[in-house]
């Protein structure tokens, strides 16, 4: 799509092309650490996949989560004894 002479895409000017490059659609499970007041560093940790693995991960999970009596887990949670 072109652009006017401030910048704003073109209506008329027709569809863009499209890139032939390959593109992936990921999805994350990202936690954090470290977002209390007196923290001096904030970290992430997570997974990344794409959607067929976590189409087979999910009702995985969900199973030895049902088969342990839990609806979620924390690790925070489990390292102090707290929540399910």
């Amino acid at each position: 799509m072109s652009s006017s002479k401030l910048g704003r895409p073109n209506p008329r000017a027709g569809a863009p092309r499209l890139s032939r490059k390959p593109f992936v659609i990921v999805t994350t499970y990202i936690d954090e650490s470290g977002t209390h007041n007196d923290a001096q560093h904030i970290i992430l940790g997570g997974w990344v996949g794409r959607w067929g693995q976590w189409y087979t991960f999910n009702p995985k999970w969900e199973a030895l989560l049902k088969s342990n009596s839990l609806t979620y887990f924390l690790s925070k949670e489990m390292h102090h004894s707290e929540g399910e």
